[in-house]
């Protein structure tokens, strides 16, 4: 069947070709829309293949309690205008940061060379964030 596939297409000649060319050029304009913001998007990447830092800094005005979920859940706090770094030994990770008296954060993340840098801060609001992801293909979620 494919060889008389081919062979149609180049007894044709060329204007076949390079019409095929244009209908699947034609097919990928314009670009796909299926991007939808929401809270389900990376906020960031790393290479998961690399050694992954993870540098937190509290701006929240209070006692933070982080910890990286594993076999160990080592649970530490950090006080406020403080930061910390670790290395991240396995992915898919999650990191939750939280305040003792459960008022509502905001995560800041920026990621360059393999380095997430968290800057946390406090909001007045109901919902806040307590979970940074990060997956097995270095894509990194708040939750």
């Amino acid at each position: 069947m494919w060889k008389s596939l081919l062979s149609a297409v180049l007894a044709l000649g060329s204007p076949v070709v390079s019409t095929l060319v244009l209908s699947t050029a034609w097919a990928q304009d314009p670009a796909a829309t299926t991007f939808q913001p929401g809270p389900w998007q990376p906020v960031a990447r790393v290479d998961p293949a690399a050694p992954i830092t993870v540098e937190i800094l509290n701006r929240s005005g209070a006692l933070l309690e982080y910890g990286l979920t594993g076999p160990s859940d080592t649970v530490a706090e950090l006080p406020d205008g403080v930061g910390v770094r670790f290395g991240v030994e396995e992915v898919p990770s999650f990191i939750t940061m939280n305040h003792l008296e459960r008022s509502a954060l905001r995560y800041t993340i920026e990621a360059e060379n393999n380095i997430v840098r968290v800057l946390v801060e406090r909001i007045d609001d109901v919902a806040g964030d307590r979970t940074l992801n990060i997956d097995e293909f270095g894509a990194i979620y708040v939750y």
